[in-house]
This record gives C-alpha cells, structure tokens and sequence, in this order.
C-alpha cells in the first residue's frame, strides 16, 4: 500500500495474485524544490519482478519556507 512503511502486509496474501508492493522516491534540490520522483514497483510474494520509473520535474515557481500553505477549499 502506498503510503505506508509496511508494504501490503498480509493482505498481500490473500488474493489468487500476489500484490505488488510500490514506493516513490522524491529528489529535492540545495533550494528545497522537487527535482524529480521515482516511482518504484516490486513484484508481490514469489514473483521476480521490478519496475522503477523516474519523472524529472519541469520548472516550478520557487518556494518560500516562510510562507503559509494554502489549501484550496475542497480538496
């Protein structure tokens, strides 16, 4: 389960497929802002299998740490 520090635990083994386990990895610059992710993808019990994908990140606006962050309304 994304998110979490424990994979998919036992719920890993209760379907006929084995549930894969899938991490992301984030790259912050020396400025603090998102330089590029992976997404990483293991193949669930007894499989072999790996999947590793990176997105570099296009140009941002810079961000100020002192700033408050704003949530927009309903999300």
């Amino acid at each position: 389960m994304q998110g979490s520090i424990g994979g998919a635990g036992l719920r890993g083994l209760e379907g006929d497929e084995p549930m894969p386990l899938v991490m992301s990895v984030p790259y912050l610059g020396p400025d603090r802002r998102l330089q590029a992710y992976d997404d990483i993808q293991v193949g669930g019990t007894g499989t072999a299998q790996v999947s590793l994908n990176r997105k570099v990140v296009d140009d941002q606006p810079p961000v100020n740490p002192a700033a408050p962050s704003v949530i927009p309304a309903g999300n």
